[in-house]
């Protein structure tokens, strides 16, 4: 009968572990922050390089990137010789982030953390140190 009751808490023990991890490892699903593959941020790039570099005659290679959040929304900011490149990034299955095919180009809003990125999947917000330098580009 002993032996049985220890069998009965080990097992009721198990249980309960078990019922407590599977929710840790649910919360814990549900509260991480989609992410951009390298493989994604390198297609992003390479895109736009070739775009970029057909349009300016010349190589065009980015020499900064960096993942951003402005306002909930994520973007890929990217640098090249004086330019701040910025592209909006969709949220695919909740965990990944995608290239959302609309970037915006400035050099008088290099520094600014809002101006001249997408505000939608076909415009970008007006650099307000220059609003005839921001350029949208769509690849994708």
């Amino acid at each position: 009968m002993e032996f049985m009751k220890r069998r009965l808490i080990v097992l009721l023990l198990l249980v309960f572990t078990l019922s407590i991890s599977c929710e840790s490892e649910k919360t814990n699903a549900q509260n991480s922050e989609p992410t951009l593959s390298e493989a994604e941020k390198s297609n992003i790039i390479n895109r736009l390089e070739t775009v970029f570099s057909a349009q300016a005659k010349k190589p065009v290679k980015f020499t900064k990137s960096k993942l951003i959040k402005i306002d909930g929304i994520s973007y890929l900011r990217l640098w090249h010789e004086d330019k701040v490149t910025t592209t909006l990034l969709n949220t695919q299955n909740k965990r990944t982030l995608v290239d959302a095919g609309v970037s915006c180009t400035s050099t008088a809003c290099a520094n600014s953390p809002t101006g001249c990125i997408p505000d939608s999947e076909t415009g970008c917000s007006e650099c307000t140190e220059d609003p005839e330098d921001c350029t949208r580009t769509i690849s994708g």
